[in-house]
């Protein structure tokens, strides 16, 4: 048995994102996970444009939008006081203008079956005890249906095994952070209540607490609220409270058709190494959130499909820096995530009574603002995360005629052309001001799978009717701005993509259209 270039370990959604993007760029993988088969807890619900964007460029954003609840606005109130409705919609650079409410094993089963369709090797039942570290190459111990233990080398580790990751433990990193000392309660059922609509996720932020009430696609809706921690040996009463929460709002409200009930203690914690050597950890091996905003599951798909395209384009003979890229990106969006999860979850829980009038006057004058909801929708959407600080960009200065924005920044182009497999993970060069010659040399210099896009503005002389100075902008796959740079200097971003192998070694390229169409 051949082993694969890059095991994932976890069949969730980050997992899975980083199976499909590396299949889909023929990087040989498997995935492992320890469970009988996919989780069937609803868990996380909305879908953010940032998240929307990959799962588009994987090939199932159409599944998502034709299955998921597409969200018009979120009100706030303030016992049942009105405080501020943010209407989405205003997002600009992307079609995903409106976040999608769709229960993860949703999302998760459109993952499965993409990745079914790409051949990848998806072993359930396979529990991974340990993984051994080396400077370029790692050992995997698995332990399959039969209990028979089996090691499995591979060049790169993802894990993606939850909160409690095998992985995370065994590349030495630690988590830190906090816990709220208040429980959560989760309740998706049928909710009869007065003027209760069925594109508008509400919030209510009482002395007891707060409720948050979602609609779900096909009709339902889930109930979230807050309370004391109950002392050990409690009976289950997670049904009866949150109905009481809800009661609170309003008398007459009911919850029948209960699909799924559960109770929770929030742990805001980020790992303080995101990569160790040849492991990469993504989503809840990584970091942990509150569930306010909705970010926990749209963080671990853009962990997923990052650390993917990154491995990939290495494998394809990319330089090395472009992997390093993932944890000076990815930490701080997560640290990002969680702090902005921690300051709404707080504001949700103030119990003193001049306090809790304090935050409702802030907020009503704050969020009737157009500039804070813009704000606040965008931090939410994880769109454009403003990469500056990523050793895997190559500095310069984008002209202004491409319409692109600065380096590190959301490129805000569609999604590019989909290959015979609907790939779109795809590195664009985004050319200005060249004659069709240059054009003609950097197609032939630009490694396999790169896109070069943008119109010559000469004859093949290289002298006539060139306009502006000659520049090249490189697009990533996840849609940033990578790098820009003139038409001399355009070698840095070329070493960058497809660095030579060192003598005796052979880089594979990342497969063309026709490469792929061809089989």
């Amino acid at each position: 048995m051949s082993s694969p270039e890059v095991v994932v370990v976890g069949a969730g959604p980050a997992g899975l994102v980083a199976a499909c993007t590396l299949a889909l760029q023929g990087v040989p993988v498997r995935v492992y996970d320890a469970r009988q088969g996919p989780d069937g807890q609803p868990r996380a619900l909305v879908l953010w444009a940032g998240c929307l964007e990959v799962l588009d460029r994987l090939g199932v954003g159409d599944d998502v939008l034709e299955q998921g609840l597409v969200l018009q606005r979120a009100r706030y109130s303030s016992v049942t006081r009105p405080l501020f409705t943010v209407g989405f919609g205003a997002l600009a650079g992307t079609r995903f203008t409106r976040p999608v409410c769709l229960p993860q094993p949703v999302v998760v089963q459109l993952l499965l079956d993409r990745a079914a369709t790409l051949g990848v090797d998806v072993r359930w039942n396979h529990r991974v005890t340990e993984v051994k570290l080396d400077d370029d190459r790692a050992v995997v111990q698995v332990v399959d249906t039969a209990g028979t233990p089996t090691e499995v080398t591979a060049r790169w580790v993802v894990g993606a095994d939850g909160s409690r990751s095998v992985v995370r433990e065994a590349a030495g990193v630690e988590m830190e952070g906090r816990t709220f000392t208040r429980e959560f309660l989760l309740v998706d059922g049928r909710v009869v209540s007065p003027d209760l609509p069925v594109d508008e996720a509400r919030y209510d932020l009482g002395p007891h607490g707060v409720l948050v009430v979602v609609p779900l696609p096909d009709g339902t809706h889930r109930v979230f609220a807050d309370r004391e921690i109950p002392p050990d040996g409690t009976p289950d009463t997670v049904f009866d409270d949150a109905l009481a929460a809800l009661r609170q709002r309003q008398p007459s409200a009911t919850i029948s058709d209960v699909r799924w009930a559960s109770r929770f203690r929030v742990h805001s914690r980020v790992a303080r190494g995101f990569r160790r050597g040849p492991v990469l950890l993504a989503g809840d091996a990584a970091h942990g959130h509150s569930p306010a905003g909705g970010q926990g599951l749209n963080t671990a798909v853009q962990d997923g499909f990052d650390l993917a395209w990154r491995i990939a384009a290495v494998s394809g003979g990319a330089d090395p820096a472009v992997v390093d890229g993932y944890e000076a990106e990815r930490r701080p969006a997560a640290q990002r995530a969680v702090k902005q999860a921690d300051a709404q979850t707080k504001l949700w829980l103030v119990a003193n009574p001049v306090r809790r009038r304090l935050r409702d006057a802030l907020l009503r004058t704050l969020g009737s603002r157009a500039r804070f909801q813009q704000a606040a929708v965008g931090r939410l959407a994880q769109l454009d995360l403003g990469l500056r600080n990523s050793p895997a960009l190559v500095e310069g200065q984008v002209p202004q005629g491409t319409g692109l924005p600065a380096v590190g920044r959301w490129s805000g182009l569609p999604v590019p052309p989909r290959d015979a497999l609907g790939c779109a993970v795809r590195h664009r060069l985004v050319v200005s001001g060249l004659t069709a010659q240059q054009r003609d040399v950097l197609t032939s210099e630009a490694p396999s799978g790169v896109l070069v896009v943008g119109p010559p503005t000469a004859g093949r002389d290289g002298t006539a009717g060139a306009t502006g100075r000659p520049s090249v902008v490189w697009v990533r796959p996840d849609g940033v701005v990578g790098g820009a740079t003139d038409w001399d200097g355009r070698g840095q971003i070329l070493r960058l993509l497809g660095r030579r192998p060192a003598a005796g070694q052979e880089a594979r390229p990342v497969r063309s259209e026709s490469e792929v169409a061809k089989g």
